[in-house]
């Protein structure tokens, strides 16, 4: 008997301090008792002997901050249920992280388990695309400038490198928008110019159309006031 409880001890060590996952057991007071190697990694703030509360005081809780205590309570108390919210953890040296915490009552202990939303993995791609992305798009649009520079205003080339132009201009926006979103910056919301946004979208297909004998005339008041706010490169 003694054998088979040694043995399963050590798988269950083993098994907490390989996982990807972050582990800590806490006793009934919500005192960390012991936390594995995944934990101390995504929220190094955590520390053995401390209050569960007092480790988890740093960060931004985004469903309310009484959550996480309520719940220890009621586990503590006898309940067989668990308790999950989202909490922003920071390890050492990289930006606030989302994770998903799940707190059960473990006999006479409570088990924090405690893993990284996907949308981490997500925002990092965006931002590793935008990076890549940002470099040759701004010495495109560069070498554009200088071509409009050498054409003379009747060229008949012209507005075709002002069409590329524009599409370089809205991708250069797409990746400030991926930017946006990984840094958590405001939405650039400005009065937005409907007649801009018409010729802009004509122009586009013109060529298409054209070749299928589709004709647009535009009729645009330029009266029309900016009152519209929005983001012109989403419109």
């Amino acid at each position: 008997m003694e054998e088979e409880k040694d043995r399963l001890k050590e798988i269950f060590e083993a098994i907490f301090a390989g996982a990807e996952m972050g582990i800590a057991l806490l006793d009934l007071r919500g005192r960390v008792l012991k936390l594995n190697p995944a934990l101390r990694r995504l929220a190094p703030s955590l520390k053995p002997g401390e209050p569960l509360w007092k480790s988890l005081a740093i960060y931004r809780r985004s469903e309310g901050d009484g959550w996480l205590d309520e719940g220890l309570r009621r586990l503590a108390s006898g309940s067989t249920g668990s308790v999950e919210g989202e909490v922003f953890v920071k390890p050492r040296g990289d930006r606030p992280r989302r994770a998903r915490v799940k707190l059960l009552r473990a006999g006479e202990a409570i088990a924090l388990l405690l893993h990284e939303d996907i949308s981490n993995a997500l925002e990092e791609m965006a931002a590793g695309i935008a990076h890549e992305l940002n470099s040759p798009l701004d010495a495109a649009i560069r070498y554009v400038g200088f071509l409009l520079e050498d054409m003379l205003e009747d060229d008949p080339r012209r507005r075709y490198v002002l069409r590329i132009r524009d599409a370089l201009e809205r991708m250069e926006g797409i990746v400030k928008g991926m930017l946006r979103l990984v840094r958590g910056g405001p939405e650039p919301f400005a009065p937005v110019d409907i007649n801009q946004a018409v010729r802009r979208a004509v122009e586009l297909f013109e060529d298409r159309m054209a070749e299928s004998g589709i004709e647009v005339e535009l009729d645009l008041d330029e009266r029309i006031p900016k009152l519209l706010m929005g983001d012109i490169e989403q419109v």
